[in-house]
């Protein structure tokens, strides 16, 4: 209800500024009278004070604020005195101020970092988030420590979080199988296929692969065909740490088929055999896993794959932290390392 009555005010006071031709005067100014008004604790214990009449305090601002600022606002101050509002007035700035970027196409982007943004780093963002959202960007800078690195960039009811302690979070979480085996940061809301191919891919086997990818990944999938004479397999699949052959994709699209009945074992592609029962895991962390992480992860990749899975552990401390897991071709990344990549590269 308040903010319905605030943006009536709002919407009033801009009217009246847009008849005058004064509209960012008024919003610089409204903006200092605010700031104003927050540090005066003697001007804040006169408005409250109700043995000081209305024709006081409005006398009161007059002194303050005639001739400093323009007519339109200081007539709108003695208004919200009028009618009891005056120490809302920051509700009103607020909603003036949506107001006036909303007509005139532009956002704020409010971005909290560990340290403060370089002049290359803001324009960067700044164009980028302009060509995003098809507007002119105000950005907003707030440091914060507990980010631990990255940035958190808030546009309207939008996030975009790239800060190393949400990167950690969710690597705490793919640890944990609490997540999806395929995290891509938030910017990305397709995934994009590098397809390799001794030939270029026909529509309808560019649609059918595009199909299985979007199931198996449950996001939109984009393909880009690369067409390389001098590779000799059919094909290769690379989505971001994701390398996959067909061998592999055929494998998990006919063990699915033979697990939900939808084909004959013999029809299936996968030969226990001649591959083996067992899939064997190389595991790369910066310490040792513990039997509970190491009994926890051996658990999920057995879900995933179907298979019986025998993992094989490597130190390597140049991951930073988390853990690497690679299986033939197909490499899941959840390092520190490759999320900090993903943080930068999303700056």
């Amino acid at each position: 209800m308040y903010e319905f009555l605030d943006r009536r005010y709002a919407l009033a006071l801009y009217e009246m500024c847009k008849e005058a031709g004064n509209i960012e005067t008024v919003l610089e100014e409204l903006g200092e009278v605010v700031e104003e008004m927050d540090n005066n604790e003697g001007l804040i214990k006169i408005i409250r004070n109700p043995q000081i009449n209305k024709h006081n305090k409005k006398r009161i601002f007059e002194e303050l604020f005639k001739g400093k600022i323009e007519d339109e606002l200081l007539s709108f101050l003695l208004l919200l005195i009028d009618k009891g509002r005056i120490l809302y007035l920051r509700e009103k700035y607020n909603q003036f101020r949506l107001v006036y970027l909303k007509n005139n196409n532009t956002v704020v982007a409010k971005i909290k970092s560990v340290i403060p943004l370089n002049h290359n780093e803001r324009e960067t963002i700044k164009s980028k988030l302009e060509k995003r959202y098809e507007k002119t960007v105000i950005i907003e800078e707030e440091i914060d420590k507990s980010l631990l690195g990255g940035m958190l960039i808030s546009v309207g009811d939008e996030t975009i979080d790239g800060t190393i302690k949400t990167k950690l979070m969710d690597l705490k979480n793919i640890s944990e199988g609490n997540v999806g085996r395929y995290n891509f940061s938030e910017l990305n809301k397709e995934l994009l296929a590098d397809i390799i191919t001794n030939k270029p891919l026909n529509e309808e086997e560019t649609k059918k692969l595009r199909g299985w990818l979007m199931d198996f990944y449950s996001r939109e999938i984009v393909i880009n065909n690369i067409v390389d004479e001098s590779y000799k397999d059919d094909i290769k699949v690379i989505i971001g740490e994701d390398v996959t052959t067909k061998a592999t994709i055929d494998e998990i699209v006919n063990s699915e088929k033979c697990k939900i009945g939808k084909a004959k074992s013999q029809e299936c592609i996968i030969d226990l055999d001649e591959k083996g029962k067992i899939l064997n895991a190389t595991v790369r962390t910066v310490i040792p896993l513990t039997d509970e992480e190491r009994i926890k992860l051996t658990k999920g990749l057995e879900k995933f794959y179907s298979r019986k899975i025998v993992i094989h552990e490597e130190i390597d401390e140049s991951i930073v932290g988390g853990v690497l897991v690679k299986i033939g071709n197909d490499i899941t990344d959840g390092t520190v390392k490759s999320k900090l990549r993903y943080v930068r590269d999303d700056i």
